[in-house]
């Protein structure tokens, strides 16, 4: 078995999930953005919950091309996992209480699990790869 895997789990907890959201635009263009928030699924390996405002325009490339990817860079040691597959907008009175109760931040942004401006992003992790300086990096599937 790979360690790749254990490697990915090792960044996001040392960066404390901050990390980049890469999707795809209407003109096909890549667009990436830093992002705080980010919940694993407690059923569900390597699928990911991501919270935004319901309109931004992240919402709407997703809507568009769910083709996504995640990275997570730590400084020291420098180490850089990224995760490469779907995302698509979710929503559900259950999973909006989950995640406020399980990010904190989230207080700062929306007034609470009603609030309708409030997005959901489910991420599922098709492949996993580590960057630490040494070599090409290998996508292990998930």
């Amino acid at each position: 078995m790979s360690e790749t895997p254990d490697q990915v789990r090792e960044i996001i907890e040392a960066v404390n999930g901050l990390h980049v959201l890469a999707t795809v635009n209407e003109e096909d263009s890549p667009r990436m953005r830093w992002m705080g928030a980010l919940m694993e699924d407690p059923e569900q390996p390597w699928v990911f919950y991501l919270v935004c405002g319901k309109d931004a325009s992240k919402m709407h490339e997703i809507a568009q091309n769910p083709n996504a990817q995640l990275l997570f860079s730590q400084m020291d040691p420098w180490k850089v996992a990224s995760l490469s597959g779907v995302a698509e907008a979710v929503d559900s009175p259950e999973l909006r209480q989950l995640l406020w109760d399980s990010i904190p931040a989230m207080h700062n942004y929306f007034s609470g699990v009603e609030d309708s401006g409030m997005g959901i992003i489910r991420f599922t992790s098709k492949c996993a790869e580590v960057q630490t300086g040494h070599g090409e990096p290998h996508c292990f599937d998930l």
